[in-house]
């Protein structure tokens, strides 16, 4: 990894300050409207986590930036089904900083000046705790628009965080892990839980990655790279509103399938979709995972509809899953990138094709003097796209 600091921190701090003017967000009043979208309130809420957590993310990025430094290892623990899935996706554009920890022996081997970075409580962020490791915790529900200070201060010590982490990043994420509410689907049907966590983590990584080069906890400067890929994310999370017939069209396809008795199903060739999906019972009541396996297999019906997700425009691994299901169905719905230039396109062989704003095969910003690219968005977008696709479905 290269060491030179100067050179690292005032390349990244000029050009992204220049390219990305930060933004300072409200979403209290969304979250309490019905009618707000369920991405423009992300948009909001991530921008929320950008101007309130700023020096949370820094804390934290400095913390892991010294274990480097120190030559000591990073690790990441979730029990979150949908988290482990993404940090074993060799695609999900972090710098190699984190070991993802599996179980209470890899735990053990963990010790004095090592760190981790966790969504949980529980045994195996305790015992790093009690190994010596420092904790930087990522809040899931910690904060409530409207929630007193009591509710707060149970639902921390329940959570135990305050206990065991050094640094702390709130999601502020409301208590429910619901930005919109439907009296059909009461269980956390609309929930940000992925999406932010996930944005969270990259923007942790990258400025971690960012300050490895240098002196780590006595820089006190602004976390430039955590800011800039926040307000990237936001950017795109808010332009989905500009999609909305394109959506609205997907949900009738979907609600058509569903009011025939036929299934709504999701698949792709990232193992994230599925982790994700399963990981909520919201999605589930309404969406079927089935692997691109199975579909190849001919296991779709006439008359259910097929929403896949990818992270490549023409990847030829999607283009037969979608031959295969096209033999079947014709409601067929992409999530996935959008070229203009000819060839084959997954979003040419959809009835509905939903663009994820995030054309990249590679990092969207630029490390060690232009040599390196790391923090992708295609994770959180189609995870984004996916549940406000859900709400427009229940909603209809």
């Amino acid at each position: 990894m290269d060491r030179s600091y100067l050179s690292r921190r005032s390349l990244l701090s000029a050009a992204l300050a220049s390219v990305f003017p930060l933004l300072s967000l409200s979403c209290a009043d969304n979250r309490q409207s019905g009618s707000a979208d369920y991405s423009s309130m992300l948009a909001s809420l991530i921008g929320d986590i950008a101007d309130s957590e700023q020096y949370s993310i820094r804390d934290s990025a400095n913390m892991f930036a010294d274990t480097i430094i120190a030559r000591k290892r990073c690790f990441f623990f979730s029990s979150h089904p949908a988290l482990t899935a993404f940090f074993d996706d060799t695609e999900n554009g972090l710098p190699p900083l984190f070991i993802l920890l599996r179980s209470t022996a890899m735990a053990e081997a963990v010790g004095n000046g090592d760190t981790l970075l966790t969504t949980d409580t529980g045994a195996i962020p305790e015992l790093c705790h009690r190994n010596g490791a420092q904790i930087a915790g990522i809040s899931s529900a910690l904060s409530a628009d409207g929630s007193s200070d009591p509710e707060r201060e149970g639902l921390a010590h329940k959570n135990n965080f305050t206990e065991i982490c050094d640094t702390l990043i709130q999601s502020h994420l409301p208590v429910t892990d619901s930005l919109l509410h439907s009296d059909d689907y009461p269980h956390s049907i609309f929930s940000a839980f992925t999406p932010v966590v996930l944005a969270i983590i990259a923007a942790v990584s990258g400025e971690a990655y960012a300050r490895s080069g240098g002196i780590g906890l006595s820089d006190s400067s602004a976390p430039s790279v955590a800011l800039s890929y926040l307000e990237i994310v936001r950017s795109r999370v808010e332009a989905l509103s500009a999609s909305k017939t394109k959506l609205a069209n997907a949900a009738a396809l979907a609600t058509q399938s569903r009011t025939e008795g036929k299934r709504v199903i999701v698949s792709s060739q990232n193992a994230f979709t599925g982790a994700d999906l399963r990981s909520s019972f919201g999605m589930q009541r309404i969406l079927e995972y089935l692997t691109p396996q199975v579909i190849r297999s001919g296991s779709l019906s006439p008359g259910d509809c097929l929403i896949y997700c990818a992270s490549s425009s023409n990847d030829p691994g999607d283009m037969i899953v979608i031959g295969a299901a096209k033999k079947w169905t014709d409601r067929i719905i992409t999530i996935s990138p959008q070229h203009s230039s000819g060839g084959y396109r997954l979003d040419k062989e959809a009835s509905v094709a939903l663009g994820n704003q995030s054309p990249e095969t590679d990092g969207i910003i630029t490390f060690d003097s232009g040599t390196k690219h790391f923090l992708r968005t295609h994770h959180i977008i189609n995870a984004v796209i996916l549940r406000a696709l859900v709400s427009s479905v229940t909603a209809v």
